[in-house]
């Protein structure tokens, strides 16, 4: 699917219900009947990832998830999420660099970019800031302080 299909695939459907290829989220009431934020999940941990985006798809959220850095930069780019939440340490490319990437592109211009990692180091963040990312979170991370500031952001 292309870029600029994207408004055509996103439609509501019965019962409150935003689809997008096959990914399904239940509206929140807090979106009203705006259609949903999305937001694109990179974490070579399946189970982090899944986690996640089931979390957020249960706020209301339309989340989709990548697996490398590789598949991120293909399903920003056919996704055009509202924000990316990238581990920086995955196979092929790593968050940084899709970070880059993306704010290469005009597309990505206003997305909010945040990298969320198991590193501790205090250079992480720098290395995120000059990635172009807005945030640098260490894992683990309250979804309830990540939902705050998407919340407040988006």
């Amino acid at each position: 699917m292309r870029a600029e299909q994207l408004a055509g695939v996103l439609a509501t459907g019965a019962g409150g219900l935003e689809s997008f290829g096959g990914f399904v989220s239940l509206k929140d009431k807090r979106h009203g009947s705006a259609p949903p934020k999305r937001i694109l999940i990179v974490d070579d941990n399946k189970d982090a990832r899944e986690s996640l985006a089931t979390l957020f798809r249960e706020h209301g959220y339309l989340a989709l998830t990548a697996h490398d850095g590789y598949s991120a930069i293909e399903r920003a780019t056919e996704f055009r999420p509202h924000a990316v939440l990238l581990d920086i340490v995955m196979p092929g490319i790593s968050g940084f660099r899709v970070a880059e990437m993306l704010r290469k592109q005009t597309a990505f211009a206003n997305a909010l970019l945040i990298t969320v990692t198991g590193l501790g180091q205090d250079v992480d963040g720098w290395l995120s800031k000059n990635a172009g990312c807005d945030y640098h979170f260490e894992k683990p991370l309250e979804f309830d302080t990540l939902e705050a500031l998407l919340e407040t952001r988006l």
